[in-house]
């Protein structure tokens, strides 16, 4: 991979700007995928943010060379890193970060532990919040 930028770069296209777009369990998955793609690529860029069907969803854009070049390394190490915090989503309560699974919740697939799913824990996704962060 190619070096790009200066060695710290804080934007809105970066996961901090977006983490409050998730649910709390979540947050920590995601600032810890901040943190490797940071020391990969300090100006990285997310282009798409979301919350669907109990799981995460999200696009890293594309990096390229001084001179127009697509950097394949970036896109191949990038996508698995955000291949494994998908995942690990899918496991992971919304809610509280305990181990959970995705189910139903009311209308809409979350994945919850069992103690939010049965307690009836409300999230912000069931009560109106959109779940995504575009920045198109």
């Amino acid at each position: 991979m190619s070096t790009y930028a200066p060695a710290s770069v804080e934007s809105d296209r970066q996961i901090p700007a977006l983490v409050g777009e998730v649910e709390p369990g979540w947050q920590p998955l995601l600032m810890g995928l901040h943190e490797r793609l940071v020391r990969l690529a300090p100006d990285y860029r997310l282009e798409e943010l979301t919350a669907k069907l109990g799981g995460l969803q999200m696009y890293i854009a594309d990096r390229f060379d001084e001179y127009g070049e697509f950097d394949g390394d970036w896109a191949d190490t990038a996508g698995a890193l955000r291949t494994e915090i998908e995942a690990l989503a899918q496991q992971t309560c919304e809610v509280c970060g305990d181990t959970g699974r995705t189910r139903f919740h009311g209308a809409l697939l979350r994945t919850m532990c069992d103690v939010c799913h049965y307690t009836g824990q409300e999230t912000a996704l069931s009560l109106g919040w959109q779940g995504r962060a575009s920045l198109n």
